[in-house]
């Protein structure tokens, strides 16, 4: 398979197995908004957060190949590329904490 036939394969299954509705469901039920434009926010509907994550998944694809760690995020969502493995996550959470905050210098 061609680089560009690989990339399209990888992010159409991505798409067919990640479970968007159940991201729908709970951004309806965290009356979790987006802004959708001209100021207005709004808990966005399936398509839109497909097309959202979509658009993630393909910018960090671009980068397949070149044995790096790449990522994007927006929306809760974060599109990650790992060497040559494609990942999607929607993240309700998170904390880190760098160990160089407790360094003396």
């Amino acid at each position: 398979m061609k680089r560009e036939e690989i990339i399209e394969a990888m992010v159409t299954q991505v798409m067919e197995q990640f479970d968007f509705e159940r991201v729908h469901n709970i951004m309806q039920y965290l009356n979790w908004k987006w802004a959708i434009g001209n100021g207005e926010m709004a808990v966005p509907n399936s398509y839109r957060i497909m097309k959202c994550a979509d658009r993630l998944l393909r910018g960090v694809a671009q980068h397949y190949g070149d044995d790096e760690f790449h990522s994007r995020g927006t929306g809760g969502f974060v599109a990650s590329l790992d060497s040559e493995c494609l990942t999607l996550q929607f993240i309700l959470t998170e904390t880190t904490i760098d160990s160089d905050d407790y360094k003396e210098d």
